[in-house]
């Protein structure tokens, strides 16, 4: 019996399949007889669940017990490849098993209280040594017993649409009929002690069914199997890219009782990524430069971040309002700073720390404190607005710019690349500092007191107004 609907998206797939019958639980069926001390087996059900034992010469008993290894009843004796029944045989198709009167009225009541699992074994045991050689729990009554298999592509994105990726397969293995059942798939946050069921919602949030991702299947008799393709099932557009877990319920409203429902949930492992960025930026609007003439202190911040404490700079005095900067990768131009004017030059076309060469002007503000055309400033700020980190993942090529040049001397930054969505940025001025990130979800935070390219290992986060684009 088959039944089609459609589902995921990845070359590889992960397999996962639980077609095993439920605790091992074997069928006998068991009927009252009217009598007192006295129940019907049937023969057959008894000949079947002994049939794969190997007894080669050896002389066994066939008893019917309970979980303790208590005997209630000697079925018969195994000899010489034969088989001589204690009891008698109706129409060769039953048994009338007697028991002690004192043990039967608690055999019954357990058959009639949960005949699915009533708490009784067939034992095989050597008849000379009492040793048991083989025991089958069984079920006074056929029941049904769902099972599924689970193929699945184990790397998705946020927003795709799952269609003819999953395959999966239900099977009953059990001997009843079951019908009008739910199949649910849901994605659950990884390593959830915990697994609940969602309902459908437009937005994300753990243990949600994805949308569409439900199933009803009619009646599946006993050994037979359904394979479902889902029609449409879609990941969240709003999902976070990390590990999760697909999970797959079989009956998940609990209209089958079976002796077994472990078998019923498949949980298999899933990853939610985002494209590799071909380019990332982060805008470091905020970013300025300070230099102080009279003792040549310098630095680059941004907000309270140090990008550079000038060690890869030289610094040189033209007149008292007109300097020259140079970083140690510039080779043919440097910058010079006008404080009377307040302007800032790129100079090409001449030697650092001197006149001349072609000058074109950067859209740089320049605010000193004190100074005039004769007098130093105490300070001179440059507002370098039109600064940038960008970074190539593929190629891990790092740049800091400003207006198109860079200032950071490269040695001095550490990168890392923790998902395909997530990185992390490191000068080594900032001890237990470094930022973070997030091209999925368009943020950038600063991590203080963790551990650099370590997901998930403590640190503060404290969000910062660095904006982000993604080149893909």
């Amino acid at each position: 019996m088959k039944k089609k609907m459609l589902f995921l998206i990845v070359t590889t797939l992960f397999v996962f399949s639980l077609f095993l019958p439920a605790g091992g639980l074997e069928v006998l069926k068991i009927e009252e007889s009217g009598e007192k001390d006295k129940l019907f087996f049937d023969l057959k059900d008894v000949q079947a669940i002994i049939a794969g034992f190997e007894a080669g010469d050896l002389q066994m008993f066939i008893e019917f017990a309970d979980l303790q290894d208590k005997v209630l009843a000697r079925l018969g004796k195994f000899k010489s490849g034969k088989i001589k029944w204690r009891h008698k045989i109706q129409a060769k198709t039953r048994m009338l098993v007697k028991f002690d009167k004192t043990d039967f009225p608690g055999v019954l009541e357990k058959l009639q209280a949960n005949p699915m699992k009533p708490g009784f074994q067939v034992i095989l045991s050597n008849s000379k040594t009492n040793e048991v050689l083989k025991s089958y729990e069984i079920s006074s009554a056929p029941f049904a017993d769902l099972a599924i298999e689970v193929k699945y592509p184990i790397k998705v994105k946020p927003g795709e649409e799952l269609k003819e990726k999953i395959t999966t397969t239900i099977r009953n293995t059990g001997a009843a009929p079951a019908g009008n059942f739910h199949v649910d798939f849901t994605i659950t946050a990884e390593n959830r002690p915990d697994i609940k069921l969602g309902s459908f919602l437009k937005e994300f949030s753990q243990d949600v069914v994805i949308k569409d991702g439900k199933e009803t299947v009619g009646k599946l008799v006993g050994g037979a199997d359904c394979s479902l393709t889902i029609d449409s099932l879609k990941i969240p557009a709003d999902i976070v890219p990390g590990r999760y877990n697909m999970q797959v319920t079989v009956d998940s409203q609990d209209v089958i009782k079976e002796p077994d429902e472990e078998n019923n949930v498949f949980k298999g492992f899933l990853i939610i990524s985002v494209a590799e960025p071909k380019l990332l930026t982060l805008d470091l609007s905020e970013t300025r430069l300070v230099f102080k003439p009279s003792d040549w202190g310098f630095s680059i911040m941004h907000g309270s971040t140090v990008l550079s404490d000038g060690k890869d700079w030289r610094k040189c005095r033209i007149k008292a309002h007109i300097y020259q900067i140079r970083h140690a990768s510039w080779k043919d131009f440097h910058w010079e700073i006008d404080t009377f004017d307040r302007s800032v030059w790129r100079i090409t076309g001449a030697a650092f720390c001197k006149s001349g060469g072609k000058a074109k002007e950067l859209k740089i503000k320049v605010a000193p404190r004190g100074g005039s055309k004769t007098a130093m400033p105490t300070s001179v700020d440059l507002v370098l607005k039109d600064t940038k980190l960008e970074f190539k993942p593929a190629t891990r090529e790092f740049k800091l710019l400003s207006y198109g040049d860079s200032i950071a001397y490269v040695p001095f930054w550490q990168t890392c690349k923790l998902e395909s969505h997530l990185y992390q940025f490191k000068n080594t001025n900032w001890p237990g500092v470094f930022w973070q990130a997030d091209t999925f979800k368009k943020e950038v935070n600063k991590i203080s007191e963790g551990k650099f390219c370590k997901q998930g290992i403590g640190g503060t986060v404290t969000p910062t107004k660095i904006g982000i684009k993604v080149e893909q």
